[in-house]
């Protein structure tokens, strides 16, 4: 029967009264990584956002995240953070000491590994007289970890923090005191500090972090929330919630509460004979539908070892029942003890099985009939449904996904697969990425659906805009998340309006900041400029909205460093379920052509500030850079085509602002001033800021470009301008025949420029030892290069009225 085939994905299908517009009112983050754990490897699978099968393209194979070479060493257990970070809790083995030692160690995503600590290490207080002290592993959104720990006959539960080299076990987050104690005396790059969250438990066999956006509407019983924490599973028949809490307003870390009891044995479970409970997750559903006295659906889904999946809802307690029947074991050729393996995505709402005998991980993906639970078996496949070799145990499942960028070179590095459409090969992906050997590798994607432009309704809050012309039409109050920002979300500088999307990320995104990177989260900026808006439509639930991929480039020494500009490529209309590809003046039909029918792409750079109007003028250029965004677009052929230099925020689903005749005329002009901004304020100074310490640093060794290029350019720009003055003046009404001469001319000139910086010496200074652009400047006036003369040739000339444009 369809959904018992070896190597199929079932997906478990909800419906809770929740139409897709009210699913994407709310901004979320769509992408999974799913990591399936076999003894010996841990292999990175890639559902991805789209019920449909997966491409077989390189960019989404299957990859080892995590591997191990020494014959002693075996997994027992492993999860990722939201920064991708691998943590792994192997099996006790001797060490080259010839003591017994258990490990806990990191993987990062361009494959580092690092050992924290030792489960072996007596300040843990665990029991050492038996192999593997600590049974079970798993590590939430901030990156604490939990871990089960034997005590002689009874198990602790252990809260792990890692406190930075030589950080103190007493300072927040985490209580005063000695609450917290150091694990041993560590001399690596970091301390960790522990306390134990609950004992005298019976064994701990499963563990599964909950995050505090999920927690917050969990109910462990009637009207009993149970918020941040963790599942347990005990003794292979108790399920149990350990609350995590945490002062709302200094952050600190508070007592732990008692574990409270969610199911237990037989009667609990529903279960027959001999059968148990083998691991837990927590599924939690948006309720509308008539009989919800609650916003959302809490069911604790269970595995057993007939290959059940049992869903039990907690809020009212109810009756355990079965929901899946996975193929048995003789049916896919085994003699392996059965293991059943689950995970729920917090993020996408897709539930993931394993099979250890069936050597596949099938995905569910899951909404509700209110109150019931109902299912209905759909296909999809999964990439690494074979790969396991019939090791496959446990599996886990993390928000976003992960790159190697130096495989992005010459592959296609795939953010989103393709979707129902046969248009294009793929939703969206980068390639031709060049990054200094020297430097990390590593970069996390999330992918952000339903973001609120806060400067427009239903999320407009104030009336003084300065557009569009009857600026009151839009007048009203603060809703939805605009509402719990500083300013709403705007930010006003020189008396236009940005919007500041750094506030608008979803938990999974923001808590890759805190207080020790850079940026911190408090400093966290991503403007978006008045030149640009999200599109309105006529869905209120998704009007005005817009969507974006953020990604964190690997921190170190020298982080990524980025050399020239590397290709992206998005299908937009797939992108946004719009179906609607929007090129304005190119390749459209002749009645569609104007400036509103046209799609941005802009990136903002947490990392990087960068130049706009807002610093001087072209002529003068003054102010600091901030982070604010630059459009990418460089050609429109349905996926969208734009340049890229550096890795942050990528929003699409945006249009111009401006939408009278003369738009592409004046953003042309925009982005050919911000080029000579850029020029003096960033790429031809040794640009120096304030960090959150307050310390002046300098952003290179050296201004990226030398001075002769950095003359030889500005000396370009000053041909170019008069070039596209003359050009625009041909343009105007009454045309003449000297627009074409005039406006080829600047092409020309462009081109040249571009030439000039593309060959540019980056180590003019004569240190090779020094990496003197890790900003990628260079790479970012190539960009607005290409970026303007996509705009000029594409958008703008053929905007061109037939008897030229209006007078000023």
């Amino acid at each position: 029967m369809p959904g018992r085939e070896h190597g199929r994905v079932v997906a478990l299908v909800l419906f809770c009264g929740l139409s897709l517009a009210e699913a994407r009112a709310d901004v979320a983050q769509t992408l999974d990584s799913v990591d399936a754990i076999s003894t010996r490897r841990v292999l990175e699978m890639r559902f991805g956002d789209q019920p449909q099968p997966l491409p077989t393209d390189p960019g989404y194979e299957s990859v080892d995240a995590a591997s191990l070479t020494n014959a002693s060493e075996s997994f027992l257990a492993c999860q990722r953070a939201a920064n991708r970070d691998l943590y792994c809790l192997l099996n006790s083995y001797t060490g080259a000491d010839g003591k017994l030692t258990q490990p806990v160690r990191r993987w990062s995503e361009s494959g580092s590994t690092q050992d924290l600590f030792s489960c072996t290490d007596p300040s843990l207080g665990l029991d050492r007289r038996r192999a593997n002290p600590c049974t079970s592993l798993t590590v939430d959104l901030a990156g604490n970890l939990w871990l089960g720990g034997r005590n002689g006959t009874t198990h602790s539960v252990l809260k792990v923090v890692e406190v930075g080299p030589g950080g103190s076990c007493s300072a927040s987050p985490l209580p005063a005191g000695d609450k917290f104690l150091k694990i041993g005396d560590l001399t690596g790059s970091s301390d960790f500090c522990f306390r134990p969250y609950a004992s005298g438990r019976p064994v701990l066999v499963d563990m599964t972090a909950i995050d505090p956006r999920i927690g917050k509407d969990f109910q462990v019983q009637p009207g009993n929330y149970g918020g941040a924490g963790v599942l347990l599973l005990e003794d292979r028949k108790t399920g149990v919630f350990l609350a995590d809490p945490v002062d709302a307003d200094t952050g600190v870390m508070l007592d732990p509460l008692p574990p409270v009891e969610i199911a237990s044995g037989k009667s609990g479970w529903n279960l027959v004979g001999n059968e148990t409970v083998q691991s837990l997750s927590l599924l939690q559903l948006d309720c509308t539908g008539t009989g919800c006295a609650d916003p959302k659906l809490n069911y604790v889904l269970a595995t057993t070892s007939t290959g059940k999946v049992m869903a039990k809802r907690t809020d009212p307690l109810g009756t355990a029942e079965p929901v899946f029947q996975s193929p048995t074991p003789a049916s896919c050729g085994s003699s392996a003890t059965p293991q059943y393996w689950i995970r729920v995505s917090p993020q996408s709402g897709a539930v993931y099985l394993s099979d250890r005998n069936c050597a596949v991980v099938r995905q569910f993906d899951v909404t509700a009939n209110t109150p019931a639970l109902t299912l209905t078996a759909t296909l999809s496949t999964s990439p690494a449904a074979t790969s396991t070799s019939g090791s496959l145990s446990t599996i886990s499942v993390s928000p976003g996904i992960g790159f190697n960028l130096n495989k992005c070179l010459t592959t296609k590095c795939i953010l989103s697969p393709n979707g129902s459409d046969t248009r294009n090969e793929v939703g969206a992906y980068i390639t031709g990425v060049d990054i200094d050997p020297a430097g990390q590798s590593g970069l996390a994607v999330f992918r952000i659906t339903g973001i609120p432009d806060c400067r427009y309704p239903p999320h407009r809050v104030a009336a003084d805009f300065d557009y569009p012309a009857n600026p009151n039409a839009y007048a009203g109050n603060p809703t939805g998340v605009c509402a719990t920002l500083p300013d709403h979300g705007i930010v006003d500088i020189g008396g236009r309006k940005y919007l500041n999307v750094a506030g608008l990320l979803p938990l999974e995104v923001q808590s890759l900041f805190n207080d020790s990177t850079q940026p911190t989260l408090d400093d966290l900026e991503l403007l978006i400029g008045p030149q640009y808006r999200a599109r309105p439509s006529t869905d209120p639930a998704t009007t005005n909205t817009f969507e974006a991929f953020f990604g964190r480039s690997e921190d170190g020494s020298t982080g990524v460093v980025f050399r020239d500009t590397f290709d992206l490529k998005f299908d937009i209309g797939q992108l946004t379920q719009t179906n609607v590809s929007r090129c304005g003046y190119l390749n459209t039909d002749q009645s569609q052509r104007n400036p509103e029918q046209w799609d941005a792409i802009v990136t903002v750079s947490e990392r990087t500030p960068v130049v706009d109007s807002s610093n001087g003028t072209a002529a003068a250029p003054a102010g600091l850079p901030r982070h604010v965004e630059t459009l990418t677009n460089t050609f429109c052929e349905n996926p969208t085509s734009g340049a890229g230099v550096r890795w942050s925020l990528y929003a699409y689903g945006l249009m111009l602002t401006d939408t009278s005749p003369k738009a592409f005329l004046n953003l042309v002009r925009g982005l050919y001033d911000d080029l000579e901004r850029a020029r003096v304020l960033t790429a031809c100074r040794n640009y120096t800021y304030v960090d959150a310490d307050g310390i002046l640093r300098k952003e290179n060794a050296n201004q990226p470009l030398s001075p002769s290029v950095c003359s030889g350019l500005a000396t370009d720009w000053l041909n170019g301008l008069d070039k596209l003055n003359k050009c625009i003046t041909a343009a105007t009404d009454p045309k003449t025949s000297a627009a074409d001469q005039n406006c080829q001319s600047f092409v020309s000139q462009v081109k040249g420029y571009r030439s000039r910086v593309a060959t540019a010496n980056l180590n003019w200074f004569g240190d090779s030892s020094i990496i003197p652009d890790k900003a990628n400047r260079r790479g970012e006036l190539e960009a607005r290069v290409d970026v303007i003369l996509h705009i000029f040739s594409d958008q703008f000339l053929p905007s061109i009225p037939l008897g030229g444009f209006p007078p000023p």
